[in-house]
């Protein structure tokens, strides 16, 4: 029988998505259409594919796609995964993907270039921000998604961790951060689970977070929304999307890019890097490994009156020498 690459692919996917969640099931759907879907590629009997045929598919998708490495590696995933599932079950003799790695083919793609100021809020931005918190709690106090923002913007949290925030969680000195909102996009369901990484960390509570959460608390008694959660409403617990959503509405009013919760997380821990917080300490804060703190979450956060500073520090001392 013929077996085009599309049905190996997919018998692939039968066993697979029994072994993943239904996120990333329909993660693995949207990435076929993607990359796959319409394809001669695609169409191919898979035991005629060769590893020419391979290597140029890959290319051609790289450059039609513009895609950046990870997830051109993404793509070659998907590849080898149906090459190795025909191999198994279908009977076919030959590995077109034997002598071929993800990185022979980095060059041909798309190096994505962003600005520093785009990947966290800078110190003017986050002034402006500071004060339409201050002037929406005035104008409607009971809005709590606002709060949401404010304390993400102190404490660099996940929005699923903030989401997810009990009041018992709330110590006398610390956060204990062990719980985080999960959403099932097939299912458009929401439900609490571990935190990203299944572990729990101690955020510490400085005096501006406990006045923000006692602001919170005096708030919910008054009208009726305290609960277990910390941030609820009329409603109940306030979502993720809600308080995502909520972000992207004070920089649209105070005239600044968009930005999402995760600019406030990596806006805190380039500032605590800045000031010479070690990568080890930020990454305890923060919740993520060493590596990840300072590959993704390090920016200079310095602005040019201190760069200058530095550099005249730095000469002075060396005149004195």
């Amino acid at each position: 029988r013929r077996y085009s690459f599309e049905d190996a692919y997919y018998m692939w996917r039968k066993i697979k998505d029994q072994l993943v969640s239904d996120n990333t099931v329909a993660k693995y759907e949207t990435d076929y259409k993607r990359f796959f879907k319409g394809t001669n590629f695609a169409e191919t009997d898979i035991k005629k594919i060769s590893s020419n045929d391979v290597m140029i598919f890959m290319v051609q998708t790289i450059k039609r796609l513009r895609l950046q490495k990870e997830t051109s590696r993404k793509l070659f995933g998907y590849i080898t995964n149906t090459v190795f599932y025909a191999r198994k079950e279908l009977g076919l003799e030959s590995n077109p993907v034997e002598f071929i790695k993800a990185k022979d083919f980095y060059s041909y793609c798309t190096e994505k270039y962003t600005p520093v100021e785009k990947k966290i809020i800078v110190r003017d931005d986050m002034k402006l921000l500071q004060r339409q918190f201050v002037e929406d709690h005035e104008v409607k106090p009971n809005y709590i998604p606002t709060y949401a923002v404010e304390f993400a913007s102190l404490t660099g949290m996940r929005v699923g961790e903030i989401a997810a925030l009990r009041w018992d969680a709330i110590k006398d000195d610390y956060i204990v951060i062990d719980k985080s909102e999960k959403s099932n996009r097939k299912k458009d369901t929401f439900y609490i689970d571990n935190t990203k990484n299944s572990k729990i960390r101690f955020f510490p509570l400085t005096d501006e977070i406990k006045k923000l959460l006692h602001k919170i608390q005096m708030v919910e008694k008054e009208y009726g929304y305290l609960c277990e959660w910390v941030f609820a409403n009329e409603n109940g617990r306030i979502h993720a999307k809600t308080i995502s959503s909520c972000i992207k509405t004070k920089c649209r009013q105070v005239g600044i890019d968009e930005k999402g919760i995760h600019a406030f997380r990596k806006t805190l821990n380039s500032n605590m890097r800045c000031r010479g917080v070690s990568s080890t300490v930020a990454a305890s804060i923060l919740g993520h490994s060493r590596m990840v703190n300072e590959q993704y979450y390090t920016f200079d956060v310095t602005d040019m009156l201190e760069k200058a500073k530095i550099v005249e520090e730095i000469n002075v001392d060396t005149c004195a020498m």
